[in-house]
């Protein structure tokens, strides 16, 4: 299994010193309140991404690990029928609130969430998405649980492709920065965000590409 690999581990102190005991008690208690803060994390899934078992992963492992932290849910499925710009714009519950984002898919799933925060947060904050000026913050950390045909983004950042590392890390509040451009038409117009991979260019932007052509 490689190193960069996160699991969870089951650990059982055992001892007949009762001072023993307390003086456990008091330290895990103290590493325990140190660590856990409930936390408002968004989740946004594609169903249909790569072998569409994106619900499963989330059913089986990221809601249980999310919920074991007491943290809150907010669930949004997105598709190419309610795409995460029209989930975003018609978030019904405290954007500002949320202080992580989780979006289980592949690439292609991972660009389309970018793009559309990006979007949403240009029109939030009122400012204009060109090239004359800069990208606005992402105000939260990005969990990338990968369940899509292509998850080269994920493998770029955890060198895996597991489903439970990117939630342990967001769980421990283990935070990479990653650099991310963005790719304007002939027109200056957006197009989408890029990360260093080149990963998960949506269709109206591999157009530019003459191998892509038709």
């Amino acid at each position: 299994m490689p190193n960069s690999i996160l699991q969870e581990m089951l650990i059982i102190f055992q001892s007949n010193q009762p001072n023993q005991i307390e003086q456990w008690y008091h330290l895990l208690s103290k590493i325990i309140s140190d660590c856990k803060s409930r936390r408002h994390i968004l989740v946004m899934l594609n169903p249909y991404a790569g072998p569409r078992r994106a619900r499963h992963t989330y059913s089986t492992k990221v809601k249980a690990m999310l919920e074991r932290a007491q943290h809150k849910i907010t669930y949004i499925e997105i598709d190419d029928q309610f795409s995460a710009d029209e989930a975003l714009v018609n978030f019904e519950g405290d954007f500002d609130s949320i202080e992580g984002l989780v979006i289980i898919g592949g690439d292609g799933s991972v660009i389309n969430v970018i793009n559309g925060l990006i979007r949403y947060l240009t029109k939030e904050n009122r400012t204009r998405l060109d090239i004359e000026h800069d990208l606005p913050s992402i105000p939260f950390p990005i969990c990338i649980v990968p369940d899509g045909t292509t998850n080269i983004i994920c493998n770029t950042i955890h060198g895996n492709t597991d489903h439970c590392t990117p939630i342990l890390h967001l769980l421990f509040n283990q935070q990479m920065k990653i650099d991310m451009s963005a790719v304007f038409d002939i027109d200056y117009n957006f197009a989408t965000a890029n990360f260093s991979t080149g990963a998960g260019y949506p269709a109206n932007v591999l157009k530019y590409f003459p191998c892509y052509s038709l």
